[in-house]
């Protein structure tokens, strides 16, 4: 018994004639027939009833035919899995980062990777966690990184990798520039910078203000990183940013501060699609991403 007797035994059955599978396979009937027949002999058992016009699957056959399909089944899975294991060093990766995190964490992870796997293409999307969390439940992208926990864990598998604190940023001649430590109800009256909407940070520093009694004056928003901070020096406000983002930023020129408590953190996290079948290529970055960050 062999792969291809099963195939032709399938596609009698499902097209209930000799005749309609010869044509579907581009196989001769004479061919499909013997193949058949064969099968039966070998296995001692009658698969199909050929004495009325059109063909009777006897209820072995139906059972046959059911284990049939699932085998070969399996065996399409295995040759795919197994074609993907050979193509894992040339394939290609979507994946998104929130610019809010980019710069600051990625290239030594990116140039790690493609140092071990030079052939495998990655294919960045700088766009807020909303919009990630939307494009791989899409399918648009394979993984993404996202900077809190999503609330769409029914359609996403998420590993945190670590949290950030947020600290405040200010001109390096803003009056809140000599504190060594701020409160967040000292920052009622500033007028704030803020990441785009489509960041979940900017949720977390509107929650955090509403907690504590007021409304931000938001007097800019932006997804770029260095554009906050300039609007910060020209002193048109200030602004709430991970603290790793804020490491190379030029000291004579901002004073980064730490909020006096630990409650608004940036949560960085790895995520993608649940039951969704990822190709060898996805599933090492994703392994080698937890490791780089959690080992």
């Amino acid at each position: 018994m062999d792969l291809r007797q099963l195939q032709y035994f399938i596609s009698v059955c499902e097209e209930k004639s000799f005749t309609k599978a010869s044509l579907k396979l581009h196989v001769s009937q004479p061919s499909i027939s013997k193949s058949v027949k064969t099968l039966e002999t070998e296995l001692g058992i009658k698969l199909i009833n050929r004495d009325s016009k059109q063909i009777q699957i006897t209820d072995v056959g139906k059972l046959f035919l059911k284990n049939s399909k699932d085998l070969l089944k399996g065996f399409d899975a295995l040759t795919q899995e197994l074609s993907q294991i050979t193509e894992l060093k040339r394939g290609k990766i979507h994946i998104g980062i929130p610019p809010i995190v980019g710069a600051s964490f990625f290239p030594n992870l990116i140039g790690a990777f493609k140092t071990k796997y030079p052939d495998i293409e990655l294919q960045l999307m700088e766009v807020g966690t909303k919009d990630i969390e939307e494009a791989i439940i899409s399918s648009n992208i394979d993984v993404g990184i996202i900077c809190n926990i999503s609330n769409k864990l029914n359609q996403l598998e998420q590993h945190l990798l670590l949290q950030d604190p947020i600290r405040v940023v200010v001109s390096n001649r803003h009056i809140l520039a000599n504190k060594n430590s701020i409160s967040f109800c000292d920052l009622c009256n500033e007028k704030f910078v803020m990441y785009s909407k489509t960041f979940s940070l900017y949720d977390r520093i509107l929650y955090q203000c509403h907690r504590y009694g007021f409304s931000p004056t938001i007097v800019c928003e932006s997804s770029q990183r260095d554009l906050i901070t300039e609007i910060v020096h020209a002193e048109y406000g200030i602004a709430l940013l991970p603290e790793r983002t804020c490491q190379n930023l030029d000291k004579s020129r901002f004073k980064v501060i730490p909020l006096d408590t630990d409650e608004l953190y940036l949560e960085m996290s790895l995520v993608w699609k649940k039951n969704k079948t990822l190709s060898y290529a996805t599933r090492e970055w994703i392994d080698y991403t937890l490791s780089y960050f959690l080992d």
